[in-house]
């Protein structure tokens, strides 16, 4: 592109007439309009000045998106800048990133006097739309709004300050120091609008780009151009002020939008083909929650919906409406067309909606129904099949299974055994939230069959690494991680407190922001820190890190409410939230931001929420990665394992709590997308796998754990002819949606004595009283592996070993000893 023309009666058109500077012309970028493409060396420059006098005052409007960025110093030249002036002159009115990741208007007065300016305290999002403002009101201050919201102000020193002709994209003489991303938007005014008009103009980009005015702090409304609410976020619409987005025609902002969706991460609906868009008339949306889950609040005979609520708000009439659900990364099944359905209610109560199919169509991942009326203040959903999620928790940011999406290169081809990682895609979700790693020497290695019938991703060495890009989440949201983890190797040297020691999760970058999972001491710990660089900290577990086997890391921040950190499902430190807000840095898994110090072992499984999560969902994942990977839940609160519908599938906490040691299991839960049919425990010297060849249906379970009994004291007593011997172990089977016959593998290795197959059963009893109603079966021995085929284990049933034998030692018992 050579020029771009001012579309205000000024026209202070830009230009720029050499070929490599030029940006490049991009159609649909951003909700259906173009953009200009900048690759940090392009950039165009005002054909004059802009008319600002010495105590003129100003603002600006820019709407851009920055795919990457470099940041510079208050007070020189480096940095990606989005405006700076075309020539080296004293006055600056620049927009430019500092302090990592921060805005800054760097102002300098015509003398060269008063170099500095405010800087944000939101950081700069990348991969995302952004409504920046930068402005002075002349005598008072200099500030910076960022999608509507105030975000740093200096005083104004009242200096002579001349507006220098512009340069839009980049630094006035550095190269390669600008914008490497899209701009869509700007707006000068050499005066200080008030704050209805400043509203108003963003109110009319916000529309336009589907970008969602900033809500914290008592929230924003929108207006026209006229100055009439249109979608009333700060009252009767205040809960749904997500997501917002709408459709209008605005002729005194020159805005004719006929199709809209929110541009952030999941928004799910675009609305389109209005019969009737005149002047004034608009219908926005938004929703009442960034985060989407499962919801049982529906009018029979539906049976699920997504949780998300939308509200509309008329102004005027846009007449019917085609509605376009999104379903793409929630994991949904939509061959059963039947489950879908619009759901429409004057309340938010879903459970009394109109539900109307008649115009519904369904292509790929997309769900629409056309001709819709919606009302002035209407509430919608829509019904859908069930959205799945580790124990049926549904909605999580990121979801990386081993076992799905570990690629050789950029998502094409699937890693095989031994092969490096250079992408690990999320499993349910945005593939923004996918993982990779450019640097080939720094990818960890894809290994089937690490953790129980299962692949792990390798970090073999402390400089690996798989990165995420822009996590584009609230600085006020709660977090929740959940690691199934083996550390293989640990650093020792380090506490939250400080950057020593070795890191399983930290920042791609410095940032002041923390939010890090690290070794503090022999101890996993928590480190947090928030956006202004204080609270340093966090918590840490009070069980060691296990270097020989997997253990479930759970930790939490319920935002200024609490932190804490759970081992194997059982919370076990926490700590009171007062920091406030901490934009969540681009993730680094498996090493620090700067030092190599990092992962050297298996990560098999990692799952980000970006909400808070209940008790009963925290136990839900953990039950799931509990049977996925063989680790016994700890019991120091007594915990039930539960299946993705809330059921209990192993009683640990009541009638099995006597059973709860080496607890493992075959499993099949859908909605969990968990398929497991051959299972034993991690523990050392749990003796026991069990497999299967199939789980025909869902939500079924064959779940056992031990009494933790003696295997080198035999059971003479308690046996029923003809076993004269048993082990002082005993399992517990849960069989849940019967689960019928499988193979059973008794690892005999820490039995003292030799074993002979002729003599050996497995003894099944049904209520665990061994010298009645019981039933020895034979089987083969290989090594020390006793395995028995074709086993039928009912829902309470208990098994061990026998002997059938006194003079087979199962296990070795004294019975004389004779000195001569």
């Amino acid at each position: 592109m050579q020029q771009w023309n001012d579309q205000s009666t000024i026209s202070n058109n830009a230009r720029q007439t050499t070929g490599g500077n030029k940006p490049v012309f991009n159609n649909t970028v951003i909700n259906g309009y173009p953009a200009l493409r900048f690759s940090s060396d392009q950039f165009i420059d005002g054909l004059a000045a802009p008319g600002i006098s010495t105590t003129n005052s100003w603002i600006f409007f820019l709407v851009f998106k920055q795919n990457s960025f470099t940041a510079g110093a208050a007070n020189d030249g480096a940095g990606s800048y989005l405006m700076d002036r075309t020539s080296g002159t004293n006055n600056l009115m620049s927009l430019k990133i500092v302090n990592t990741d921060k805005f800054m208007l760097q102002k300098r007065n015509d003398d060269g006097s008063g170099l500095g300016g405010p800087i944000s305290t939101i950081s700069a999002a990348s991969s995302q739309f952004v409504i920046a403002d930068h402005y002075r009101q002349f005598g008072t201050a200099y500030g910076l709004f960022v999608n509507g919201k105030s975000d740093g102000t200096s005083g104004d020193d009242s200096g002579n300050l001349t507006g220098p002709t512009l340069r839009i994209g980049r630094h006035a003489s550095t190269a390669n120091g600008g914008l490497n991303g899209d701009l869509a938007e700007v707006i000068m005014y050499n005066n200080f609008p008030t704050t209805t008009q400043r509203q108003q103009i963003e109110s009319y980009l916000a529309i336009k780009y589907g970008v969602t005015l900033d809500q914290s702090g008592g929230g924003k409304d929108y207006l026209s151009s006229a100055g009439a609410t249109i979608y009333p976020a700060t009252t009767s619409h205040a809960v749904y002020n997500n997501n917002i987005a709408g459709i209008g025609q605005d002729d005194g902002s020159a805005l004719l939008q006929a199709s809209s969706q929110s541009q952030n991460n999941l928004s799910v609906l675009s609305v389109s083909s209005p019969s009737t868009l005149t002047n004034g008339n608009f219908l926005m949306w938004g929703d009442d929650s960034p985060t989407i889950t499962n919801s049982t609040n529906v009018p029979a005979p539906y049976i699920n919906r997504l949780s998300r609520v939308w509200r509309a708000k008329a102004t005027g009439s846009v007449g019917t409406v085609t509605l376009s659900f999104d379903l793409t990364g929630l994991g949904i099944d939509l061959t059963n067309t039947s489950r879908f359905a619009l759901l429409t209610n004057t309340s938010s109560d879903m459970s009394t909606a109109t539900a109307s199919t008649a115009t519904r169509t369904i292509l790929g991942n997309v769900v629409n129904f056309s001709g819709i009326t919606l009302a002035d203040g209407t509430y919608f959903s829509i019904a859908t099949d069930i959205i799945p999620g580790p124990g049926g928790v549904s909605g999580p940011t990121a979801w990386l299974r081993a076992d799905n999406g570990a690629y050789l290169n950029a998502g094409v081809t699937l890693a095989t055994n031994g092969q490096t990682v250079q992408q690990w895609n999320n499993f349910q979700g945005s593939a923004s939230y996918n993982v990779s790693q450019a640097t080939s020497g720094n990818r960890p290695t894809f290994l089937t069959n690490s953790v129980n019938s299962n692949p792990v991703i390798r970090y073999s060495v402390a400089s690996s690494s798989l990165d995420f890009g822009a996590m584009g989440v609230s600085s006020s949201s709660s977090l929740e991680v959940f690691f199934s983890i083996r550390p293989t190797a640990i650093n020792t040297t380090g506490s939250v407190n400080d950057g020593n020691g070795s890191y399983f999760m930290d920042r791609t970058t410095a940032t002041n922001a923390l939010f890090g999972l690290k070794a503090s001491g022999t101890k996993f710990g928590y480190q947090k820190r928030n956006d202004a660089n204080n609270g340093l900290g966090g918590v840490a577990t009070t069980s060691n890190i296990n270097t020989s086997t997997f253990q479930l890391v759970n930790m939490y921040r319920n935002y200024n409410v609490q932190y804490g950190i759970a081992y194997n499902g059982s919370i076990e430190s926490t700590l009171a939230d007062a920091d406030g807000p901490m934009t969540l840095p681009n993730l680094k898994l498996g090493n620090h931001a700067t030092t190599n110090v990092g992962l050297v072992g298996d990560l098999p499984e990692f799952i980000l929420y970006t909400r808070n999560l209940t008790t009963n969902e925290r136990t839900r994942i953990n039950s799931y990665l509990a049977v996925k990977y063989g680790v016994s839940l700890s019991q120091a609160t007594a915990t039930d394992y539960l299946a993705s519908n809330l059921s209990i599938i192993f009683p640990s906490a009541s009638s099995y709590s006597g059973f709860s040691t080496d607890v493992a299991g075959l499993g099949r839960d859908d909605v969990s997308s968990l398929l497991q049919l051959n299972s034993q425990s991690v523990n050392t010297g749990s003796m026991v796998n069990l497999q299967i060849a199939s789980l025909a249906s869902d939500l079924s379970f064959l779940i056992w754990g031990s009494n933790n009994g003696s295997v080198t004291v035999p059971n003479t007593v308690d046996v029923q002819s003809p076993v004269l011997r048993r082990l002082g172990r005993v399992w517990r089977v849960s069989n849940v949606n019967s689960v019928g016959p499988v193979t059973v593998n008794i690892d005999l290795s820490t039995v003292p004595g030799a074993k002979l197959q002729a003599d050996l059963r497995l003894i099944v009893d049904a209520d665990g009283v061994f010298n009645a109603g019981t039933t020895a079966l034979t089987g083969t021995l290989a090594g020390n592996i006793f395995t028995v085929t074709n086993v039928t284990l009912a829902n309470g049933n208990y098994f061990t070993i026998g002997s059938v034998s006194l003079s087979t030692p199962l296990p070795v018992q004294l019975t004389r000893l004779t000195l001569a």
